[in-house]
């Protein structure tokens, strides 16, 4: 992308305002205080794209079973995009029973969970690699691939009554 194209995808717009603003306030999350400015968002990003970065195939789902007040989610969104996968959210408050059908059914190469949520979702049938991002070490640079415009980026899951 040039300096003056516009951009082509999520992740071109980020990489902008990340280029330009790094020290601005990219997230803040009112219920815990968490705030990030665009470099540090981009570096966890970059840190779960790594990690997730080896599994990735085309059209590759991963699960985020991360809390909404957890910044790694908003991390690990964008980081699963810039791996070239896609993601599928799912609230923790979920039964696991139901979490597990989501993952099996996106065929999810990876969860982003804590220990115990992994557990429960692999105990109610849904086996894939654990991410745990609280041990990821926030990096400044990840080697994209070239992403598709028309790529899968998130995978949503209703109720049945939207």
């Amino acid at each position: 992308m040039t300096a003056d194209a516009r951009p082509r995808t999520i992740l071109d717009a980020f990489d902008r305002a990340c280029a330009t603003h790094p020290g601005a306030r990219a997230l803040e999350i009112p219920a815990t205080g968490a705030r990030l400015t665009y470099a540090e968002l981009d570096a966890m990003a970059n840190a779960f794209a790594a990690e997730l970065a080896p599994r990735v195939h085309r059209d590759a789902v991963v699960a985020l079973a991360l809390a909404r007040t957890d910044p790694w989610l908003f991390a690990a969104m964008l980081g699963a995009m810039r791996a070239g996968a896609a993601y599928v959210a799912i609230d923790p408050a979920f039964p696991a029973r139901q979490a597990a059908e989501i993952v099996r059914d996106a065929q999810a190469i990876a969860i982003a969970a804590t220990r115990a949520r992994h557990a429960e979702i692999a105990d109610a049938g849904a086996d894939a690699a654990r991410i745990d991002c609280a041990t990821l070490a926030p990096c400044a640079s990840f080697a994209r691939p070239p992403i598709d415009p028309a790529s899968l980026a998130y995978v949503i899951y209703t109720s049945g009554t939207t």
